[in-house]
């Protein structure tokens, strides 16, 4: 077959013919030649500038009848594709097995100016969402530090399948090992946000009482319709909460399992359940609605916080294109936070007031509350000062 060019597999002449002045000659595997230059191609890999090297002192010094030439293991279309992104070309359409291919081609041979193109075009929508763990395991392979960190975030929203991961090219074993740990660790991450059990989720600030559900409803308490529970943020430290609202949380939590997506939060089903169990409540009914509302989007950013709080640690790799770190950030903090404490003020100094003065009517209690100011100087500083 005669040499051609990666622009087009067939010339009819020498005139047609951009790449006339083409010195080296590279081969496919399955017999397609590509004339291109050796100075572009050592440009853009050191490796393949090495091989050519070599393979030209192999050949004969006159170079009249045909130019020097390398053998590459790909079929034809590949290298065509791979070279269109060395070359100042419009990219071709690719298919994910494509970008495989590509990526192969760039890494055995240490073209990195691909493979962050190739990074680039793996954040589509179009390969992201459809197949983000096999983006996932083509950006583990090439070393693609934000890429993959992204990709492993973008398949928590679907359950992976064993049996396409264990036939999936390039993905190895340390790479499968940390986006399962990566996913456990999210999935924990998660429930304990919407653990709502013996106690109210400790990230909820004290300023939901507002919400008709944490506000103790004196109905709902008569009715026999709530559940008392551990809060640390109250003087009481209890609160007594409807039922309705606890069974949304569990409906949450069991939807996370199934599908590690904030948004279940939000799902019409659950929210709709609550709402129309606390409008059997005259005193909940009036804010119910506009509650659960509020709530549900509160809970899908806490959710998505706590996932987005996982420290994702693929290998390092310092050659990471800038252009992918600023793809994705990571959402406003606003609620998961570590040692995050909203209290108002002197909220420490009546809660110990409140112990002491149990103690007190016990006969226990140390010291009188009248030899106290040292104490109300010391918990109300802090307090002032941690607002």
């Amino acid at each position: 077959m005669p040499a051609s060019t990666f622009s087009s597999l067939a010339c009819a002449t020498l005139d047609e013919d951009p790449f006339a002045d083409a010195d080296i000659v590279l081969r496919s595997h399955d017999g397609q030649k590509f004339r291109v230059h050796e100075q572009v191609i050592a440009h853009a890999s050191p490796v393949l500038a090495t091989l050519i090297s070599c393979a030209s002192s192999t050949t004969s010094h006159a170079r009249t009848e045909e130019s020097p030439g390398l053998t590459l293991p790909y079929p034809g279309l590949i290298i065509d594709r791979f070279l269109r992104f060395i070359y100042p070309s419009p990219e071709p359409m690719l298919k994910l097995d494509d970008i495989a291919s590509i990526l192969e081609i760039a890494e055995r041979y240490q073209v990195r100016s691909v493979t962050r193109r190739m990074g680039r075009i793996l954040l589509s929508p179009e390969y992201l969402q459809v197949d983000s763990a096999k983006v996932y395991a083509l950006a583990s392979y090439a070393g693609l530090t934000e890429v993959t960190r992204i990709a492993a975030m973008r398949t928590l929203a679907r359950p992976l399948d064993a049996q396409q991961l264990a036939q999936m090219r390039l993905l190895s074993g340390a790479a499968l090992h940390r986006l399962l740990q990566y996913r456990m660790e999210c999935s924990m991450a998660a429930a304990d946000i919407v653990r709502a059990v013996t106690e109210v989720p400790r990230w909820v600030p004290l300023q939901w009482r507002r919400f008709c559900f944490l506000s103790e409803c004196g109905e709902c308490v008569h009715a026999g319709r709530q559940r008392s529970m551990l809060w640390h943020r109250t003087v009481h430290g209890r609160v007594d909460v409807p039922m309705y609202w606890v069974n949304y949380m569990d409906g949450v939590r069991a939807a996370l399992q199934e599908k590690l997506d904030p948004n279940v939060a939000r799902d019409q089903t659950l929210v709709s359940t609550a709402v129309d169990e606390g409008l059997q409540c005259s005193r909940c009914a009036t804010k119910i609605c506009w509650d659960m509302e509020e709530f549900a989007e509160s809970l899908k950013e806490a959710i998505d916080e706590a996932i987005a709080s996982v420290k994702f640690s693929p290998d390092d790799h310092d050659d990471e294109s800038s252009d992918t770190q600023s793809e994705y950030e990571s959402p406003k903090q606003r609620y998961y936070l570590p040692g995050y404490d909203m209290r108002w003020p002197l909220h420490e100094r009546f809660q110990e007031l409140y112990r002491r003065g149990l103690l007190q009517d016990l006969g226990d209690a140390d010291t009188p509350l009248d030899h106290d100011e040292d104490l109300f100087e010391g918990r109300s500083s802090n307090s002032m000062s941690s607002e």
